[in-house]
């Protein structure tokens, strides 16, 4: 029988920094996040099968909204 399971990863402030998934103790598949200086998260990305892909952004001056 196959154990899975996910867990949450979160950083040193307590804020969810990503995620693990988790089979017959080896790890398959992370999430990850971090947060810039203003609180906002930039880079995330994930890993797969050992390949690690970040995402990173930028925001719209005074907005919320992501630029690529």
């Amino acid at each position: 029988m196959k154990h899975e399971y996910d867990t949450e990863i979160r950083d040193a402030m307590g804020r969810s920094s990503g995620f693990m998934h988790v089979r017959d103790e080896i790890v398959q598949h992370t999430v990850l996040t971090d947060y810039a200086s203003d609180g906002r998260i930039n880079p995330a990305g994930f890993v797969h099968e050992g390949v690690e892909k970040v995402f990173r952004y930028d925001y719209l001056p005074g907005s919320t909204c992501c630029t690529a």
